[in-house]
């Protein structure tokens, strides 16, 4: 026992000399750190008296200092017991006092007074706070060895005891080290518990054996059960999204290696849905004895919602700067007491600086002021310091380059507590090209006043209220347009109704726009006088204002150019321009196109990139049925109206052109991209959504619009992409019409297929057309079912693809004019064919062929059918020429006689597709028609009691006219019998047959009763 009580206290003594040699040595790293950080603080004092100014970041890091500074010191008070911190600590207060006085005096640009305080005070207390620290830390040096020394005696006295009182020591280990035990389970099930409870996912890694944990909540975090995932390092590995994973392994790789203190990463993770989750990871490492890691722990924590707020704050942040800048408009804020100032992006583009390009301070504003007006900012900077309400100022800015701007600043004082001046914020707008336009108005004004007393033209002054009304009118206005002074002023309409109707819309939606902006109105537009004579007139007219900017009233001048302007309007629209619209030609709108793309090509841009071109392809839907009705003067005033339509549609400084007919094509420049494109055509079929006025009635127009974005075919030039538009365009006729669609390579190709079919149509006709049969449908009398005449059709037999049908092969016939010759083979094998059923059982049957348009304007028509019908012998009254009503309404007039001359040669003549074209029939009084052949449409929907009533109006129309009725498309027993009942007199359909080849059609006309002679 004895031992045992010599043994403890031996071992006494020993802690206490190892704690009192403990607290020696942490006194001594303390105060070699309070060192250190005194050192910091004299080199931040040397930079800046070397620099001459006072940095934010400096400020900061001294403020740091001094926090880490005190913290140790106090420390250190601890530890000491002779008085050395007090005398520390006054020699540091004195050395910072010194150090702030000297900042002050150079933020106020005291440089000299710096300097002075410097060799006074702040040098000599640094050199004196070194002495005393370089004191402490020599007598702390000495007494850590004589420590050490006696730690060392101590501990040999206490080993030689040590042993008597193992058996003792042992003994009270082993209870308290079964009282531990029992206080570890209990710390780990509380673990456990916190694990379970804890909101953020957490996880252990052993780095030895690569065995892994993830909590219950990491895994419901992915969307997963406890068990349902199981604890492998590869799981956590194999969600990270493949953009993340090369930063999170660098992350991982630079903590493992000791360079960072801890792992922190934000990443994504796979979800159970397959979605990736933001989350927050972070960890430290536990390392071994000699800093290597053995394990390492974390957290993570969801963080999608913190990342959607932040980029939702991204997205306004640049939604305001996008605002400021447009509206050139900057913001900024300034803190009064530290001298720092904040502006935005704007503010530094309107001072012709890069953003973040120089650090923002008063003084540095200061100097992009312009002389002579830094006066009278400074004035009203301090007046907003004392207190003065918010106000605002102009005043003039210089830019690095040299060139000045004019501003507009906004501002006021925020007050913190206590009311003292804390910042000041405000707003700085670029009003350079406003004060620029108050500045030309009032050159303008000087130049007004001299033309008004020398020069013959018309001034007025306009006001802004009371409709506009016309305040004053020179008299030149008598010689313009015929009349007087008085009658003009006194009618507000006059100068409407004065326009040029062509030119009417234009000028009043510019007069509208310029009303509603403010800016100068400057147009040439076409006025017609009392007399009647069309004159060409310049109006230029700008708002006057007042000394405080706000507007008076419009002052103009009305300049006669007629002479001038028709020639040049005259060599200007032949060359390059529509003489209908006034709208730039196809020369014209090729050469736009051609710079454009080069100049893309010089930037270098890709097509669909930013800055990019497209081309538009406009047309007309059905506008030949409008000039048909309503004649080419209004399909003239349909088309100028549209052209005016058009350009509304699009910007100034993009290219509207008329190719011919009703075509139109657009061209639009530095485009975002295709998207941008595709809404110019939208807004154009928004625009043809209104009637147009053409000739004294409303009509509505559709239109189609293809849209082919730049480098559109396959070389891009400028002929391909009109090529790539137009197929666009047709494209989107085909859809419906009144839609738009935008250029797809597979529209290419359906533009090569149509010419392997066009080839292929060329290759049969000019092989003698064998492959080419006519079938013939029946006609009947609906009373008796008995045939008295059949419809010769043209059908093809492709050698390779088969029949193909008459919607696809005809139409392209009639565009390539083949349908002149193949209409001849028709009518020549249609009229032999009935001669020969003449012959065999039906004297009086008749045959109907089709006449194209393009057949009809054909000159030789007439002479082509006299051959025929002396060739086959068949008598002119058993032929029947079937014209639809816009074949004949193309060209009334040629039409007219070109019938006329047919039916002297002794045939009848058939109106196909009647009640589908023209709203006017007079053209059935006109014509010499025999036969009216009502549209498959009104037979289709003859149940329905309006269209029932149509087509009893069309058979009685027929009959007070003489005219005999054919209804086409009859496939049902209900449709024949109520055409009968309505009196109809003739049919054809599927009802009774189909079109059958020449065989089947005899076979057909053995099995009905022979029409009887005189049925046609």
């Amino acid at each position: 026992m004895a031992a045992l009580v010599v043994a403890l206290s031996l071992a006494s003594v020993v802690d206490a000399l190892y704690d009192s040699s403990q607290k020696v040595d942490e006194a001594r790293i303390l105060l070699a750190r309070i060192s250190e950080d005194a050192l910091e603080q004299r080199s931040a004092w040397r930079e800046t008296r070397e620099r001459g100014e006072v940095s934010p970041a400096l400020l900061g890091e001294v403020a740091e200092e001094r926090r880490d500074l005190q913290a140790s010191l106090a420390a250190f008070g601890r530890l000491d017991g002779d008085g050395r911190e007090a005398a520390i600590r006054v020699a540091l207060e004195d050395a910072e006092e010194a150090f702030d006085d000297e900042l002050r005096l150079i933020r106020d640009g005291s440089a000299e007074e710096a300097a002075v305080l410097r060799e006074e005070r702040t040098r000599p207390a640094f050199e004196r706070l070194e002495d005393l620290l370089d004191e402490a830390a020599a007598e702390y040096e000495g007494a850590v060895a004589r420590e050490k020394r006696a730690t060392s005696l101590g501990t040999y006295a206490a080993m030689l005891s040590a042993a008597v009182a193992l058996a003792v020591l042992f003994r009270r280990y082993e209870k308290s080290r079964r009282a531990a035990g029992r206080e570890i389970e209990g710390s780990r099930q509380r673990f456990e518990l916190a694990v379970l409870g804890a909101n953020d996912g957490l996880w252990d890694w052993d780095l030895a054996t690569g065995e892994s944990y993830f909590s219950p909540r990491w895994k419901e975090m992915l969307g997963y059960g406890d068990h349902e995932l199981p604890n492998r390092y590869e799981e956590w590995e194999g969600r990270v999204h493949p953009e993340d994973l090369p930063k999170v392994h660098e992350a991982l790789e630079a903590h493992l290696k000791g360079e960072t203190p801890h792992y922190e990463i934000e990443h994504r993770l796979m979800h159970r849905d397959g979605r990736y989750r933001w989350i927050l990871a972070r960890g430290a490492t536990v390392r071994d004895a000699r800093g290597r890691p053995y394990r390492m722990a974390g957290s993570h924590t969801d963080v999608a919602e913190r990342r959607e707020a932040e980029e939702k704050l991204r997205e306004s942040q640049r939604g305001l700067a996008d605002a400021q800048r447009i509206s050139h408009v900057g913001n900024w804020s300034y803190d009064v007491s530290r001298d720092q100032a904040a502006w935005s992006d704007e503010l530094y583009r309107i001072f012709g600086l890069s953003p973040g390009e120089i650090s923002p301070k008063y003084g540095t504003f200061l100097r992009f002021v312009h002389p002579d007006d830094k006066g009278m900012v400074r004035r009203a900077v301090r007046e907003a310091l004392y207190g003065e309400p918010p106000a605002e100022i102009e005043f003039r800015v210089e830019r690095p380059g040299g060139e000045g701007r004019t501003v507009r600043a906004r501002y006021e004082l925020v007050r913190g507590e206590g009311g003292a001046p804390e910042r000041m914020v405000g707003t700085v707008q670029d009003v350079t090209e406003h004060k620029e336009a108050e500045e030309r108005i009032r050159e303008a004004e000087a130049r007004y006043r001299t033309l008004i007393e020398q020069i013959p033209v018309v001034t007025y002054v306009q006001e802004l209220d009371h409709n506009n009304a016309t305040g004053y009118i020179s008299p030149q206005l008598h010689d313009l347009v015929g009349y007087t002074t008085e009658e003009y002023t006194s009618d507000p309409e006059l100068w409407i109704r004065l326009l040029h109707p062509e030119d009417r819309e234009r000028v009043l939606a510019e007069d509208n726009r310029t009303d509603e902006t403010g800016e100068p109105f400057r147009m040439e537009y076409r006025m017609v006088s009392r007399n009647g004579r069309v004159v060409w007139v310049r109006d230029e007219a700008v708002i006057v204002r007042d000394e405080d900017g706000e507007p008076l009233h419009w002052r103009g001048v009305i300049l006669d150019i007629t002479e001038s302007k028709t020639l040049e309007n005259r060599l200007a629209h032949q060359a390059f321009h529509d003489p209908l619209t006034g709208l730039p030609n196809r020369a014209l709108f090729a050469d736009r196109l051609a710079h454009a793309l080069a100049r893309l090509e010089r930037r270098g841009e890709a097509p669909g990139a930013k800055g990019s071109v497209a081309v538009l392809m406009v047309d007309l839907d059905n506008f030949k049925v409008i000039n048909d009705s309503l004649g080419h003067d209004a399909g003239d005033e349909l088309l100028v109206e549209v052209a005016d339509r058009l350009r509304g549609c699009v910007r100034p400084a993009d290219t509207v052109a008329r190719l011919g007919g009703d075509e139109f094509t657009l061209l639009l420049e530095d485009l975002s991209g295709v998207g941008e494109a595709a809404l110019v055509a939208k807004r154009i079929l928004a625009a043809f959504v209104p009637p147009f006025a053409v000739g004294g009635q409303e009509i509505f127009v559709t239109t189609s619009v293809g849209i082919a974005p730049g480098g559109s075919g396959p070389s891009g030039e400028p002929e391909d992409l009109l090529r790539s538009a137009d197929l666009a365009m047709y494209g989107a006729k085909r859809s419906g019409k009144a839609k738009y669609e935008i250029f797809d390579p597979s529209m290419g190709a359906e533009a090569h297929a149509r010419l392997g079919l066009e080839n292929d149509l060329r290759r049969a006709v000019g092989n003698g057309g064998a492959e080419f049969r006519v079938f013939y449908q029946p006609k009947v009398l609906l009373e008796t079912g008995e045939i008295f005449g059949f419809e010769a059709l043209l059908r093809w037999r492709h050698p390779e693809r088969g029949v193909v049908g008459p919607d696809e092969f005809i139409p392209l016939a009639e565009e390539t004019g083949l349908i002149v010759d193949l209409g001849r083979r028709v009518l020549r094998e249609a009229c032999r064919q009935a001669k020969t059923w003449q012959g065999e059982a039906a004297p009086g049957l008749v045959v109907g062929v089709n006449l194209s348009a393009r057949q009809f304007q054909d000159p030789n028509l007439v002479g082509d059918v006299s051959a025929v019908l002396a060739e086959t012998g068949l008598a002119p009254d058993s032929l029947v020429l079937e014209i639809t009503e816009s074949v004949v309404m193309d060209d009334a007039p040629v039409a007219a006689g070109t019938l006329a001359a047919l039916k002297d040669l002794g045939l009848r003549i058939a109106v196909d597709d009647f009640g589908t074209g023209y709203s006017s029939l007079s053209y059935l009084k006109r014509f010499p028609v025999d036969y009216l052949k009502i549209d498959r449409s009104f037979v289709d929907r003859i149940e329905d009691s309006d269209v029932e009533a149509i087509v009893s109006a069309m058979i009685d129309l027929a009959a007070a006219l003489g005219l005999r009725v054919i209804a086409e498309g009859v496939e049902e027993e209900g449709q024949r019998s109520r055409l009968e009942t309505l009196g109809c007199e003739l049919a054809q359909g599927f009802l009774f047959s189909k079109p059958l080849p020449a065989l089947d059609a005899a076979r057909l006309l053995r099995m009905r009763l022979a029409p009887r002679p005189g049925i046609g």
